[in-house]
């Protein structure tokens, strides 16, 4: 595929993607909490709804940009983005006006000015220490990352910065044990949809013996061993944490062309087969957080977006 036809593609997806998103959000109510949180900051409904909205399109071309130079073909970084836009969580966020929008941002600029720069930007990550505590696992990160690359400065500084950031929001660990463990589970196969959760976990596990490993797979195996660990003690913060995995889908994208190309063409279409019905599903997905309000006519009981719709049904 041409990279001009790429380019073309990429906008028309995301104009039917804001064109959707645009049209969705004139029947959905912002929580009362938020609207007057951001109203001592001067900003209305159309302003906090309009932040939200421009950094999901800026995820999507961070993403696309990332992958352009981190996979083979331009056309795989399209396929990349297409499966961001397509994310159960991902739209969730979006429909409900979740933070993970601001913590998916800040770890894909950071991938990618370290891809095009060969080095860690530092100064990004004295913004991140002090913005969020779902950042304290990027330093966690980092601090594996600098180990691998025997990088005692990068190893020294992620090792300030996590401690900055646990001053100032820290990690509330404690209370009486008790196991989440398949409730979190669950939510991660919501989040990527049960197929595409398969296939993540797989890829993390191709990438360990793998002699370079890129950055977005130290986040993506920090965050998922911390969620998963810390739920089978206590609840986890779900919102806060898990949109950090969403790093990962370029690797998930690379290893996916990887195998379909190795094989002969009259051989891939017993690979094609899992993807094809990958799709149908996020599709399904993505159907039913979208046109929640028009389901809801469906059947009696109410669905859980019912409190976000300006009118009741």
């Amino acid at each position: 595929m041409e990279e001009k036809k790429v380019y073309l593609y990429l906008g028309i997806l995301l104009f039917l993607d804001a064109l959707l998103i645009f049209s969705l959000s004139n029947i959905l109510s912002i929580e009362t909490y938020k609207i007057e949180t951001f109203g001592y900051m001067g900003f209305n409904e159309f302003t906090f709804r309009s932040i939200f909205l421009f950094l999901h399109f800026c995820n999507a071309l961070l993403l696309f940009v990332f992958s352009k130079d981190f996979l083979k073909r331009p056309s795989d970084a399209l396929f990349c983005t297409l499966l961001f836009l397509l994310l159960p969580g991902v739209n969730l966020d979006i429909i409900m006006f979740l933070k993970g929008q601001v913590i998916i941002f800040f770890p894909l600029l950071l991938c990618l000015l370290q891809q095009k720069n060969q080095k860690i930007p530092y100064w990004l990550l004295a913004i991140m220490a002090i913005l969020d505590k779902s950042f304290s696992l990027v330093f966690l990160a980092l601090i594996f990352y600098g180990i691998s690359k025997k990088d005692t400065f990068l190893i020294l500084s992620s090792l300030g910065f996590f401690a900055l950031n646990m001053y100032l929001f820290g990690l509330n660990i404690g209370g009486y044990p008790r196991g989440y463990f398949i409730d979190t589970s669950a939510y991660l196969l919501f989040l990527f949809s049960p197929l595409v959760f398969l296939y993540f976990l797989y890829v993390l596990y191709r990438f360990i013996n793998t002699q370079n490993k890129p950055l977005i797979w130290y986040i993506s195996i920090t965050t998922l061993c911390f969620i998963l660990l810390l739920s089978l003690r206590q609840k986890v913060d779900i919102p806060s944490f898990t949109p950090l995995l969403i790093v990962s889908l370029p690797l998930m994208t690379k290893l996916y062309f990887c195998g379909l190309r190795v094989r002969l063409p009259q051989f891939r279409m017993r690979y094609k087969a899992p993807f094809i019905i990958t799709f149908i599903v996020l599709l399904a997905f993505t159907f039913g957080l979208f046109f929640s309000k028009p389901l809801m006519l469906l059947r009696d009981t109410i669905l859980f977006a019912s409190q976000s719709y300006e009118t009741p049904l």
